[in-house]
Parts: structure tokens; sequence; C-alpha cells
């Protein structure tokens, strides 16, 4: 599996994972908390790179390009995982 398969893969089950736990948070919301797992995930990734970290807005942005879509999630890692490495 390619870096870049893997790293997909990575992203969409932490996603899943977060989505899981939206019937036990409460004082924030799932979106929010959603959404800082993956701009984590993303700097985390990106500074094992030795890139520099994206901020919440570039997550917040590609989230808005998959929001609507029937597979959100898939295409929310997606996303993410150009944010690592740098593609539009």
């Amino acid at each position: 599996m390619s870096y870049r398969n893997a790293l997909h893969r990575e992203l969409h089950e932490l996603l899943c994972s977060e989505a899981d736990l939206r019937d036990q948070r409460e004082g924030i919301t799932w979106v929010e908390m959603e959404l800082q797992a993956m701009l984590d995930a993303v700097n985390r990734h990106r500074a094992r790179l030795g890139k520099t970290p994206v901020a919440v807005g570039d997550v917040e942005r590609v989230e808005t390009m998959a929001s609507g879509h029937t597979d959100y999630g898939t295409k929310f890692a997606l996303y993410c995982t150009e944010l690592v490495e740098e593609r539009p």
C-alpha cells in the first residue's frame, strides 16, 4: 500500500472513530471535535515530513468541500491527505 493510500485510510478511520463518539460529547459540538482531530493528525503527519503546520481554516475549508457528499467521510479524509501532501 502506498503512503498516500495508507494515510488516507488512517485519516478516514480517525474520522470514523471520532464520529462514533458524537453522542458522548457535551459542551462542544462534534464538528469542532472532529475538525480538531483532523487538524492534529494532518499537522502531525506534516511535521514528520518536515513541513510547517496548516491552520484550522485550511481543515475547515476542505471539510466544507466534502460537506453534502454521500461519501463525506471519504472525501474529507482525502482532502486532509492532500493537505498533508500540499496538493490543491
